[in-house]
């Protein structure tokens, strides 16, 4: 479990190579339409919640799971930020073929 300024998220460890694999080849693909480069590195992680105010430390950092589950799709996100929250729009879903 970790923070970054405003929002608490817990990181992904088994598979992270393949969300990484993953969300690089999104990125390479937004890159050939124009889009620019994200700023940092992808950190593999869900994302809790989210908060106004500056998380400035966590009480208490713990490890959680293992939490199995199946992904089947992913979808491209907009996320535009607002006073009175954020606002998420699906901009494209992308079904997932299992490799035999």
């Amino acid at each position: 479990m970790g923070k970054f300024p405003h929002v608490l998220w817990v990181g992904i460890e088994k598979g992270s190579d393949i969300l990484r694999d993953i969300a690089y080849t999104i990125e390479g693909s937004l890159l050939r339409e124009g889009f620019q480069p994200a700023d940092k590195l992808f950190s593999p992680h869900i994302t809790l919640g989210r908060v106004k105010k500056e998380i400035k430390k966590l009480p208490l950092e713990r490890k959680f799971g293992p939490f199995l589950y199946t992904v089947d799709s992913i979808t491209l996100m907009e996320s535009k930020l607002f006073p009175t929250g954020p606002v998420y729009t699906p901009v494209k879903t992308v079904k997932l073929i299992k490799k035999s």
